[in-house]
């Protein structure tokens, strides 16, 4: 149901109230003052009925129910009696049209309770306060999309099965795109959950909601995708905030029973990772010093070749030009003071057998240090199941 109110009468009806209030104070004046306040009075009615009057459109609708509900074996107990009883709620929406392009649109719910006559705003009962606003916001129609700003439906996204909505703060943008047969429309959702920045005790405190979405809609069909970020700085219920601290206090006193336990649980845990770390760099050495071992020897064997086909006195200089696989080896022996084929055969031979030393003692090394490891690990892991009992 709609109803035009036009402000002109308003003007008129505001005006008589106005002349009758004056015309009280006419009388009181100066018979001198009577006259001229008596015309100027008449001008501006005159100038009230000469301007053009704007139509503003206000919308209503709502509805009222009244229900029963019959609970029966609510809570899964045979012995429990069955919850019957009825409920009502009035609720009233005014769509208050300003211009073309700009909307005012309010909500709000009353009696929404149980039904009996005991409780009555009358009697300063529970229904004190039966009239919740729980809607108010702008609509505004801009060349760049639709803008709804105040508290709004909120948390409803897709299909309406199982999907509840609430009365949320919030900024919302809507761009609509035609496309194909149908629109694409993009949304973006700026919500404030809770202010927590009012007054000076907290700083950016803020929990808030953001959220981008894209939806298409097509003649039969319509799909979209939402995605959100939430931004909360602060516990949403003093119930979360209690929830936590009791945990972190169960956890402190588990700690304190569990002190030797956990102590050699970590000191384990803590050795068999630093012996399991040792036992890589180990390998890890053992398998360079083998490399080594094995190049020394592999040019130990090149020397010797060399001294039987050219003769010990052969020089590193020509043993480098007739064997070039050699030429690094004869570098390296020239390095340590050497000259000829047959000392850098006893050079590489010693060489050789150091290098094999050390990586056996890297290997022997990193098998003790797993084993070690291992060792630790086994007595944190018993640790761990004594104190699980």
């Amino acid at each position: 149901m709609h109803q035009i109110y036009n402000e002109r009468g308003s003007k008129l009806l505001g005006f008589y109230q106005f002349f009758f209030i004056l015309s009280k104070i006419i009388r009181r004046k100066e018979e001198k003052m009577k006259k001229f306040t008596v015309l100027a009075v008449i001008m501006g009615l005159a100038l009230m009925l000469t301007v053009p009057a704007a139509a503003m459109e206000i919308g209503f609708d709502g509805e009222y129910y009244v229900q029963g509900i019959l609970n029966s074996n609510e809570n899964l107990n045979d012995e429990d009696a069955n919850s019957t009883y009825r409920e009502m709620r009035l609720r009233f929406r005014t769509e208050i049209t300003v211009t073309e392009t700009l909307q005012l649109i309010t909500r709000f719910d009353a009696l929404e309770k149980i039904w009996h006559s005991y409780d009555s705003a009358f009697t300063n009962d529970e229904d004190d306060d039966n009239i919740d606003f729980d809607r108010v916001y702008m609509r505004i129609i801009s060349p760049i999309g639709l803008f709804q700003v105040g508290r709004q439906e909120g948390v409803t996204w897709g299909l309406s099965w199982a999907n509840d909505e609430a009365d949320t703060d919030r900024i919302k943008y809507v761009l609509p795109i035609p496309m194909g047969g149908g629109k694409l429309y993009f949304g973006a959702v700026w919500e404030k959950v809770t202010e927590n920045d009012k007054g000076t005790a907290f700083a950016d405190d803020d929990n808030d909601k953001f959220y981008l979405a894209g939806l298409y809609r097509g003649e039969n069909f319509h799909g979209g995708l939402l995605t959100a970020f939430y931004n909360f700085k602060k516990f949403q219920t003093p119930g979360q905030a209690f929830a936590t601290k009791d945990a972190l206090a169960k956890k402190a006193l588990l700690d304190e029973q569990a002190g030797p336990l956990t102590l050699a649980i970590n000191a384990n845990g803590y050795a068999s990772e630093q012996y399991y770390t040792g036992a890589q760099d180990a390998t890890a050495q053992a398998g360079s010093y083998q490399a080594q071992a094995n190049d020394a020897l592999a040019a130990q064997q090149g020397f010797s070749q060399v001294v039987a086909g050219y003769g010990a006195d052969t020089s590193l200089e020509a043993t480098a030009v007739a064997v070039p696989d050699l030429s690094a080896a004869c570098d390296a022996a020239l390095a340590a003071g050497y000259t000829t084929a047959g000392e850098a055969v006893a050079y590489f031979e010693s060489a050789a057998s150091q290098l094999q030393y050390g990586a056996d003692q890297y290997t022997a090394g990193a098998a003790e240090a797993m084993a070690t490891s291992e060792a630790y690990y086994a007595a944190g892991m018993a640790a761990s199941e004594e104190l699980a009992l």
